[in-house]
């Protein structure tokens, strides 16, 4: 498994909207350009000092409400763009959460008969199936150029795609969002899979993810 090419978009502009539920008059543009600026250096030089901006103080006692509050709903405007490459049955997982989406992502449909099959299983799968179903695969590109009948190759591309062992790894950019994998944090931060604690583990490495995303109270 592997996380890579990681963007991070919308942190000071959201650090500054979490205070709009209070504002009376909101900035104007000229403000808030200077107000990001002001974040930026905050959060990237001195926001472990006692002279922590305001905003960032209530952004960051916000992140830290009950879950489902409402309160922290500002983290969904910090925007996390991503490759994420992962086994078959954890993209199964991964696809219960309906607030990130995908950009684009490889295709098995396309692509299958041309992957390096054993380089894109993860350590868990055994050789054998590998074998099986490079196999397959050979004797698909082989009715391709001996040019047999396009329902043969249907047949065949069935049985290719009908015996792809779950530890097949696939990449996917993926846009995901603060509060989204807060989410995700909370609830598979303990889960037995590895996949599961590299990912919760990548998640700590975001800018101001301990304040923001993991909770200060963790259940051990």
């Amino acid at each position: 498994m592997e996380i890579k090419n990681v963007r991070i978009y919308g942190l000071e502009e959201s650090i500054i909207a979490s205070g709009y539920p209070r504002m009376i008059e909101m900035y104007t543009e000229e403000k808030f350009d200077n107000k990001m600026e002001e974040l930026y250096c905050h959060i990237h030089e001195v926001f472990h000092t006692e002279n922590v901006d305001k905003d960032i103080k209530r952004a960051t006692n916000l992140a830290q409400t009950l879950q489902g509050s409402g309160h922290s709903c500002y983290l969904k405007g910090v925007i996390v763009q991503y490759d994420l490459t992962a086994p078959e049955y954890f993209w199964r997982q991964f696809d219960r959460y309906h607030f990130h989406d995908y950009i684009s992502s490889n295709s098995k449909m396309y692509c299958i008969t041309k992957f390096d099959i054993k380089k894109m299983c993860n350590k868990h799968v055994d050789n054998r199936i590998i074998e099986i179903l490079e196999n397959y695969i050979s004797t698909y590109n082989d009715l391709i150029n001996d040019g047999f009948s396009e329902n043969q190759l249907k047949k065949v591309f069935q049985q290719i795609i009908s015996n792809c062992p779950m530890g097949l790894e696939l990449t996917a950019r993926i846009t995901d969002n603060y509060l989204q994998l807060k989410s995700k944090y909370i609830q598979r931060r303990h889960h037995k899979l590895e996949e599961w604690q590299y990912y919760c583990n990548w998640i700590k490495t975001l800018p101001m993810a301990e304040e923001l995303i993991i909770p200060k109270k963790e259940d051990k």
